[in-house]
């Protein structure tokens, strides 16, 4: 049987409860169906920068250029947090010989910056 092709998840969808709310979005189509094909490499920037589970909800807030990283009702802004994980993470995915990636969509909740879907 050849190598599986290994490509990034983000880690609530493979089962793993590391959403704002302590749940997860377990995908038994990624797990189940495309897991006889890849190899997983679970990311969960959240978590993996430091943030607990649960969290509060946050989302991204200001300038389409330059957003920031703030929690929806203490208003604690992460964005600098978030910038440091991101260098050094990235970094490490580099080396990982990625094919792809699966996102789980509007992480974190309400994606938008002044009115506009960051989708």
């Amino acid at each position: 049987m050849p190598p599986l092709i290994k490509i990034g998840v983000s880690t609530c969808l493979l089962g793993q409860k590391v959403r704002y709310d302590g749940g997860h979005k377990h995908d038994r189509y990624i797990t189940q169906t495309l897991g006889q094909y890849f190899t997983f490499l679970p990311v969960c920037p959240e978590t993996e920068c430091g943030l607990g589970v649960p969290r509060e909800a946050m989302r991204l807030v200001g300038e389409v250029d330059s957003p920031r990283l703030v929690t929806n009702k203490t208003r604690q802004d992460h964005t600098e947090k978030m910038q440091r994980w991101i260098k050094k993470r990235l970094d490490q995915l580099e080396t990982e010989n990625l094919c792809g990636y699966i996102f789980k969509k509007r992480l974190p909740k309400q994606w938008s910056v002044q009115g506009q879907s960051l989708q």
